[in-house]
């Protein structure tokens, strides 16, 4: 099971975020099993388009976070499963 999972940017350009396999996920050519994984958060949306889609954070072990858009975060080949202008 390996399914990629970023943020869909004017509901065309896609741009990898991380890829969820068996074992945990690989970010930025990096390799975490899910032990790795300290905390997830949720987080605030921005304060213009955004604040009604509030996102999340990870938190790894070695100190990088991931940044979650709710907006715009979807799996690769899926449509977002909100409503968009287009």
């Amino acid at each position: 099971m390996n399914i990629i999972y970023g943020h869909r940017h004017l509901n065309w350009f896609f741009k990898e975020l991380f890829e969820m396999t068996d074992k945990g996920i690989k970010y930025k050519g990096k390799e975490y099993s899910w032990d790795n994984i300290q905390k997830i958060k949720r987080a605030p949306g921005s304060y213009s388009v955004n604040l009604c889609y509030p996102g999340a954070i990870i938190y790894l072990d070695d100190g990088r976070k991931i940044w979650i858009n709710g907006r715009v975060f979807t799996r690769a080949g899926e449509k977002p499963k909100f409503k968009t202008w287009s």
